[in-house]
């Protein structure tokens, strides 16, 4: 980030420089280029963390959901069945609730990688000076 930070100062540098009348306003339009390249990607960022959003919920539901049916089985079948079948149920809605826990787990690890991904690759933006 800070190599491609220099790289753009020195362009935009070379660039004012090298052309004597009118290298400023090359300079600022080409800042002015990178700045909207940056918002850009930015927003193609926020859709990507979005779309990961969305991606995660519909597994995450579904665990969800048979979890609660898993428990609410579980309650009302322990006065009329073994208990040894009740435990059975019970164990698998355990078994459910860690698999939606670790699922939660990997979509959060997941979510904030992507966004560190975008903080560094603004970086060097922030970087130019």
């Amino acid at each position: 980030a800070v190599f491609d930070g220099v790289t753009l100062r020195t362009a935009k540098y070379a660039v004012s420089s090298a052309l004597p009348v009118a290298g400023g306003l090359v300079s600022e339009t080409l800042e002015t280029v990178m700045g909207c390249a940056l918002v850009v990607k930015n927003a193609t960022g926020l859709v990507g963390l979005l779309a990961l959003a969305g991606i995660a919920a519909g597994p995450i539901l579904k665990i969800g959901a048979m979890l609660l049916m898993y428990r609410l089985c579980a309650a009302l079948l322990q006065p009329l069945m073994d208990e040894r079948m009740g435990n059975c149920i019970q164990s698998a809605a355990n078994t459910l609730g860690l698999l939606l826990v670790t699922v939660l787990g990997v979509a959060i690890q997941f979510f904030i990688l992507l966004a560190m991904l975008l903080v560094a690759g603004n970086l060097a933006f922030a970087i130019r000076g």
